[in-house]
């Protein structure tokens, strides 16, 4: 499957700082390993010896609302992000990798009849471990084990409590992921991940956190489509929040060992507090 294989996993440091909520933002918290679309990771893994470099910029915008009784009321809150950055990937062995994030967050919030609050600085540091323990043509497994640093939260404006650069959680993770090749060209990537976030620079209980992505790529000569669907959860005890959004986009392999990632990802439907949206572009460079 090397002839797809195609880098990105930047979106999810976005999500952290987009969502600014404990279940959006471990639901992508293995951010620093490869993956060949968007923002599911695959079973692909960095040649041994190898570095991928992949700068990386995403602008988003959130609304915050409040839905106690699933129904959602606007609070007036409107969460702007400019984030740049780079994702390292090293190559260990044949079938294992170790990666992460290192984001750089311009936020701000605008509330109505109130003056704008702006912050900028380091994020939350997403770091990954894949390990592709199975290989059997057309489909392939692989484990991944992460964490998220939560070396964000102090850098923002935290004065009136709604802003800040990270969500001040640390969160330990465990994920499987699967790669089918059905037929030539098309690739299926599906990961599954969990784990529990530990608010460690702020206050708060712990919350179990879950996240499933399906993603479809189809090649076309070194244009990939792709469509992503993402379903994230969390709570303590129950189900306290969840959302389902899409990711739409595509790849593109340049000549030389530079591919072009770009994608918009939405939320479309949930009981969260945020419902928001984000582009996002990568260049993903093998070195």
């Amino acid at each position: 499957m090397d002839s797809l294989r195609l880098k990105f996993n930047s979106v999810g440091s976005l999500v952290i700082v987009l969502g600014i909520s404990l279940f959006a933002s471990a639901a992508h918290s293995l951010g620093g390993t490869s993956g060949s679309k968007l923002v599911t990771p695959c079973t692909d893994t960095v040649p041994p010896g190898k570095i991928e470099l992949e700068p990386y910029l995403s602008v988003g915008s959130v609304s915050h609302g409040y839905d106690g009784d699933f129904s959602r009321y606007d609070l007036g809150l409107r969460h702007r992000t400019v984030e740049s950055g780079f994702r390292y990937t090293v190559g260990l062995l044949d079938n294992l990798e170790l990666g992460l994030i290192t984001p750089i967050v311009f936020a701000r919030m605008m509330v109505d009849d109130a003056p704008d609050i702006a912050a900028a600085g380091l994020g939350d540091i997403p770091l990954g471990l894949k390990w592709r323990f199975w290989e059997s043509e057309p489909a392939e497994l692989a484990l991944q084990v992460g964490t998220l640093v939560p070396s964000g939260y102090s850098n923002g404006d935290d004065e009136q409590g709604v802003l800040a650069l990270g969500d001040g959680s640390t969160v330990p993770e465990i994920g499987l992921v699967s790669t089918v090749m059905p037929v030539d060209a098309l690739t299926i990537d599906v990961s599954l991940t969990g784990g529990v976030a530990f608010p460690t620079t702020r206050d708060g209980d712990p919350t179990w956190v879950a996240a499933l992505d399906l993603a479809l790529g189809y090649a076309i000569g070194p244009f990939q489509p792709v469509v992503e669907v993402n379903q994230a959860l969390g709570g303590w005890g129950g189900l306290d929040d969840y959302v389902l959004s899409t990711n739409l986009g595509f790849t593109y392999e340049l000549k030389g060992p530079v591919i072009v990632v770009t994608g918009v990802g939405i939320d479309l439907v949930g009981k969260s507090v945020d419902q928001g949206w984000s582009y996002n572009l990568a260049f993903t460079i093998l070195l």
